[in-house]
């Protein structure tokens, strides 16, 4: 949650069409884990969002929780389908959260942010297979080590610590030089979204 707390805090711009990434993992852990994360935790997200945006207080606070109480109300039934019909079946949640912020921010006096706005809502219910994967993958990895025989710390230590540790030294030059080009560039390629 926290990971996706910092992605939705990113410095973009007005991204119009960013997806809610927060609102995506809200709703994973909800339907998959709904008694460990619920409307309080939902609730508080939006508030620091909405800290965060300098928005209207609470109107994220209300979009969450209200997500999450629509999430809540299927969680069983969305479990039937397969991951590519969960996301069909996540899209209106994810269409009304943004419908409630936009007419919220209407409400406080604020102009229409324009019909890429309607992408986001799309983009949310794509990124669910993506998000499934990456969350159920390590508990599943779980499962897997722990049914394999071997020593559990073993397993977790020498197959998964070397390859991450693999993974990280091969691409940190990357990582490294990106970040100064990025800047020194001004993240032009966000600049051609950005309509100010």
């Amino acid at each position: 949650l926290l990971v996706a707390l910092m992605l939705n805090l990113l410095p973009l711009g007005r991204v119009l069409w960013m997806p809610d990434f927060l609102a995506v993992v809200l709703v994973f852990w909800n339907i998959h884990q709904p008694r460990r994360i619920g409307l309080g935790v939902a609730f508080v997200f939006g508030l620091l969002l909405d800290v965060h945006q300098a928005s209207l207080l609470g109107q994220h606070a209300l979009a969450y929780t209200v997500l999450i109480y629509c999430a809540l109300m299927i969680h069983r039934r969305i479990l039937w389908f397969s991951v590519p019909g969960q996301a069909l079946q996540l899209l209106p949640l994810f269409a009304l959260t943004h419908a409630i912020t936009i007419v919220l921010r209407l409400i406080g006096g604020a102009v229409f942010p324009g019909w890429p706005v309607l992408l986001s809502p799309v983009l949310e219910a794509a990124l669910w297979p993506i998000v499934s994967v990456l969350l159920l993958a390590p508990a599943a990895a779980l499962v897997v080590a722990a049914f394999s025989g071997e020593p559990l710390l073993a397993h977790w230590t020498l197959t998964f610590m070397s390859a991450a540790a693999g993974f990280i030294s091969q691409f940190f030059p990357l990582f490294l030089l990106g970040a100064p080009f990025a800047v020194l560039l001004g993240f032009p390629v966000l600049r051609i979204f950005n309509h100010r």
